[in-house]
């Protein structure tokens, strides 16, 4: 029973350690542990989070989005229906203009998009502007049915205005400021034309705020 009793004592004091050695095995069994470390287990949702916030672009400033042209450019054109349009007609209330080409596929997927728009907002003026002649104007309304007036052969305001790509669309404020500048409409919206246009409806709406 002696016996018995000194072996317990000592198996006792193999699992209770002097305490001046006792952190220092403590730490030797946590690294000797198979779980990982915390820091190690957030990495790949640390790269993840990285990754998606490198790759979505920032929100562009007023001034990133409009550009070096402020202004409306000097405007003297002439629509399908021989009507001339000066910067004064348009004087007084906000303007759109979209600038577009005939052979612009995301141009003819918008007519019916930006017509929805002038027939449910009579507030402002709208000119379709594009470079190409009377009877490529004509043909495009014909063919997509665009009901906004349409100015052609205006490559000088067009370069004025620095349009390089087609469709770009432009909200004037009644002083000729410019408040916003866009290109196409998501391509996911324009399969629907009711959400294309309250996508249009939206951006029109935030650029009036500013």
């Amino acid at each position: 029973m002696h016996c018995l009793l000194q072996k317990l004592i000592l198996t006792r004091h193999q699992f209770l350690p002097d305490p001046n050695t006792r952190f220092a095995r403590l730490a030797v069994l946590i690294r000797r542990t198979a779980v990982p470390k915390p820091s190690l287990l957030f990495l790949p949702l640390l790269f993840v989070l990285a990754v998606s916030q490198a790759a979505e672009p920032a929100p562009a400033s007023r001034e990133a989005e409009i550009g070096e042209v402020t202004t409306l450019a000097p405007l003297d054109v002439s629509d399908i229906y021989n009507r001339r349009v000066r910067n004064l007609d348009l004087a007084g209330r906000p303007t759109l203009v979209y600038f577009f080409s005939d052979a612009c596929t995301a141009c003819a997927d918008e007519a019916r998009v930006i017509n929805l728009y002038r027939a449910r907002h009579r507030e402002f003026n709208y000119l379709a502007v594009m470079a190409g002649t009377k009877e490529e104007a004509l043909r495009f309304v014909q063919q997509h049915r665009l009901d906004w007036p349409v100015a052609f052969e205006a490559g000088t305001f067009i370069a004025a205005m620095k349009v390089t790509d087609f469709p770009v669309r432009v909200l004037v404020a009644s002083d000729g400021r410019i408040l916003g500048r866009g290109s196409a409409l998501e391509t996911h919206d324009k399969q629907d034309p009711s959400k294309a246009l309250a996508e249009f409806e939206n951006w029109v709406s935030a650029r009036l705020a500013r």
